[in-house]
């Protein structure tokens, strides 16, 4: 045999093993991903929902400071101020006029 065919042979043989080495490792992976699916999901689902909820978060302190930076305006702020502070004045004073009608009732019936 010459040296050639040495190489040829070796050649071979090392070209062989890296095939069924190859086989192995894909054999390997393909049933290490029939056999764990549960667990692939879980992870999935939980990365999925991470990211989902720090964009919903995101979304929503957005929204919050926007409020925030237009109700720091004060032109907005004593206006928001006046509304809110009529509204609890109507209802105060609404509230303590029933409260004495029913008061004025109960004396004359009584």
């Amino acid at each position: 045999m010459s040296a050639l065919d040495n190489i040829k042979e070796k050649s071979k043989d090392t070209y062989d093993a890296v095939v069924t080495q190859s086989k192995q490792t894909l054999d390997n992976i393909t049933k290490a991903g029939t056999e764990e699916p549960a667990a692939a999901k879980k992870w999935g689902v939980t990365a999925v929902a991470g990211l989902g909820g720090a964009l919903a978060l995101g979304a929503v302190a957005k929204g919050v400071l926007g409020l925030a930076a237009i109700l720091a305006n004060p032109g907005v702020a004593i206006t928001a101020g006046a509304v809110g502070g009529g509204i609890l004045g109507y209802r105060y004073i609404t509230q303590a006029v029933e409260g004495n009608t029913e008061a004025g009732t109960a004396d004359a019936a009584a």
